[in-house]
């Protein structure tokens, strides 16, 4: 696997938040967070982890 370079987002950085959809699945796995300076794509292993992930970021 590849090694992802592990850094904390500021929370007042982020301008918006996206869900990448996946080969017309409807529920997407990864979605992108964007600040000024960067874009983040963030993807899970699998939807349990997603919803986790999310619930959390709300």
């Amino acid at each position: 696997q590849d090694e992802k370079e592990v850094q904390p987002i500021d929370i007042s950085q982020i301008r918006s938040v996206r869900a990448i959809s996946s080969r017309g699945r409807n529920i997407p796995k990864a979605f992108e967070i964007f600040t000024n300076e960067k874009t983040f794509v963030l993807k899970a292993k699998d939807s349990k982890t997603l919803s986790n992930g999310f619930s959390v970021s709300q």
